[in-house]
């Protein structure tokens, strides 16, 4: 019994472990805060390395979510510092209202800041799937 028990324990510190990188995966914002992001950045791909709701002068994305004084909305603002441009998955939570609704995001340009709208019911901003954008340039027009 006590030969099951070891490799149990090693298991079940392992499977912490590993959890804990896991949660890396979302960003959460809340009304009225702010987030930065710090990647590690590849040249293909991009890892999500840390968040943080303290100033981070290194971060290399800004997620700012704040009420609109004039109507009933939220406004995502995210600033894109990376040399490329970032496109990411969305959802918006709502757990008073027990409500989770995917979000169309359009994608960040680099080295711009882009802005999203969204109810006011929302309590939470979860960003996730974070990767570079990929665009095929639009086809010229012919003059004349």
């Amino acid at each position: 019994m006590k030969r099951f028990l070891l490799p149990l324990l090693a298991l079940s510190l392992l499977a912490s472990v590993s959890s804990a990188a896991e949660k890396l995966k979302d960003v959460v914002v809340k009304p009225g805060e702010t987030v930065y992001v710090r990647f590690d950045a590849q040249p293909k791909r991009l890892r999500l390395a840390s968040v943080s709701r303290e100033p981070d002068a290194q971060a290399q994305v800004i997620l700012t979510l704040t009420k609109d004084e004039k109507k009933p909305l939220l406004k995502l603002r995210v600033e894109n510092k990376l040399a490329s441009d970032l496109k990411y998955r969305a959802e918006i939570r709502s757990k008073t209202l027990k409500l989770r609704s995917p979000m169309q995001i359009v994608p960040v340009v680099a080295g711009k800041v882009g802005y999203e709208t969204m109810p006011a019911a929302v309590e939470e901003f979860v960003a996730f799937d974070f990767a570079y954008a990929r665009y095929t340039p639009a086809p010229e027009t012919p003059r004349g």
